[in-house]
């Protein structure tokens, strides 16, 4: 998967308004596997959007696809 810079700093911003700053920058301390990091991501997001877990990350593989298939 790539990540480019833009979108390391989206996800930054995401836990830090989830979180809040200080448990973001504990999570990002981590060094948490990406593939961890990303569910992680999932759940957070289905937890701000009360969306299913499920939802959130079949929306998060078809971006990954879309992006590979560039």
């Amino acid at each position: 998967t790539k990540l480019d810079t833009a979108n390391v700093e989206n996800v930054s911003k995401i836990l830090e308004l989830a979180l809040g700053q200080k448990a973001a920058k504990e999570v990002e301390e981590m060094n948490l596997p990406f593939a961890a990091y990303q569910q992680l991501l999932e759940i957070i997001i289905a937890a701000m959007t009360g969306e299913e877990p499920e939802a959130v990350a079949a929306r998060f593989q078809e971006a990954e696809a879309k992006e590979t298939a560039k």
